[in-house]
């Protein structure tokens, strides 16, 4: 309320569930007044079960926290205790120690402290996804003494430190790809939830009347279904998710476009032939579409679209949006870790990039050429819904790939960590 704008909160628990979640809320406008909130939840245990998924080193533990210092995610699943026997803000938060300060800061490195009252080199890293920060801390527990075993588990902290001061990576590339995977997951989350809860307004669900669309402007003129208009115009000043926000008819017909010159500039009015409105109309659910090119801006454009129903529960409308492609790629360039010859790529089913770690790179690898990395084995193998790395020839020249897809709505997207091959 006191910004007028969609807001992704910090991490709270459900009394009901005893889960963590983060809650999404929009505000309602009429007349540019804020009438009320609109929110939705997302669970955050889809981070306890991706950092669960490794197979980690004894001595290794992982978390996820935000801003506030509390716990999204934890590899060790003995220290995600139930609602029943703790304490959330006792179990559950971090904000003590000097990593997860100093990655408040922005700042990327390595600290020695106690943990649980054991030794620990901690590795930070802060991202951001959408509004919040998110910090990753990767504990290696360590000791102190000169004369260990292997069998007693003990690992020097000595020695941690001297690899991470030689160059040795904050973070395996194997678990910065299923992280990559994991934040585009949320983020489309995210996207759908908001288009889904704005679906449901009066303001855009009623009063849809196909007698006011004008072929010469390709949907209804900029004066007409202004309240519509006006939800549509708030999602994209008060997030950055969407390019677009449009209403379709349940026939395909478009109905609105915001921003209207989108609309004005539009080369067709009827988008029966798009897979996000097949998707929609064959199972009346949220339905994402792979990149194809914006018959408004001829630029690559992936949309989500939500149904819009009736008093009655038909299905009268498709409210869509155009994802922000430039926001997606901020999802991978916000960590900022990878080297000059690196490329991190997000590749939707037909092998078309929706986001990208570096431009120069891309054009480098691909010769400023158009590539189908539909090919690759390693695109092959992530939309088969595998994880996992190989070397793969673009161009004449070897590359490893590290893969994994991103399961999300009703499609399999990829992420693709293309890396020089070390002769």
């Amino acid at each position: 309320l006191n910004t007028g704008k969609t807001y992704l909160s910090d991490a709270i628990v459900s009394k009901s569930s005893g889960r963590s979640l983060t809650v999404m809320a929009t505000p309602v406008f009429s007349n540019n007044q804020i009438i009320g909130v609109l929110y939705g939840t997302l669970d955050l245990n889809i981070f306890n079960e991706l950092l669960q998924s490794f197979a980690l080193p004894s001595n290794y533990r992982i978390l996820i926290v935000d801003k506030a210092g509390v716990k999204l995610g934890d590899s060790d699943k003995s220290k995600v205790p139930s609602f029943s026997n703790r304490t959330f803000e006792e179990a559950n938060k971090f904000s003590y120690l000097d990593a997860f300060n100093n990655a408040l800061k922005g700042e990327s490195g390595f600290t020695k402290e106690k943990i649980d009252n054991k030794t620990a080199i901690i590795s930070y890293i802060p991202y951001k996804t959408l509004q919040n920060v998110r910090i990753l801390l990767v504990m290696q527990e360590c000791s102190d003494l000169q004369n260990y075993t292997e069998n007693e588990n003990k690992f020097s902290c000595e020695s941690i430190e001297n690899k991470i001061l030689k160059g040795s990576p904050l973070i395996d590339k194997n678990f910065l790809v299923n992280l990559l995977s994991l934040n585009l997951k949320e983020y489309l989350q995210v996207a759908e939830i908001l288009l889904d809860i704005t679906s449901k307004l009066p303001q855009i669900s009623e009063n849809i009347n196909p007698n006011l669309i004008n072929s010469t402007v390709h949907g209804i003129n900029s004066f007409d279904g202004l309240e519509k208009r006006q939800v549509a115009k708030s999602i994209l000043s008060k997030t950055n998710l969407f390019e677009s926000v449009f209403l379709l008819l349940n026939n395909g017909d478009m109905y609105l476009d915001e921003p209207y010159q989108r609309q004005e500039n539009l080369s067709r009015d009827n988008f029966v032939i798009r897979d996000y409105y097949k998707g929609v109309k064959n199972s009346n659910s949220t339905s994402l579409g792979n990149a194809i090119v914006s018959s408004a801006t001829g630029k690559n454009q992936p949309n989500i679209g939500v149904p819009v129903f009736s008093e009655n529960m038909t299905l009268s409308g498709i409210w869509a949006g155009g994802l922000n492609l430039t926001t997606i790629s901020k999802i991978i360039q916000n960590f900022n870790l990878t080297n000059e010859n690196d490329l991190i790529l997000y590749l939707d089913e037909n092998g078309v990039d929706v986001g990208i770690s570096d431009k120069k790179i891309l054009e480098k690898i691909t010769g400023n050429q158009i590539f189908d990395f539909s090919k690759l084995r390693s695109f092959i193998d992530a939309s088969n819904g595998n994880t996992g790395s190989t070397t793969d020839t673009i161009l004449g020249k070897e590359y490893e790939i590290i893969y994994s897809p991103v399961k999300i709505i009703d499609k399999t997207w990829v992420v693709l960590f293309i890396s020089d091959v070390v002769s």
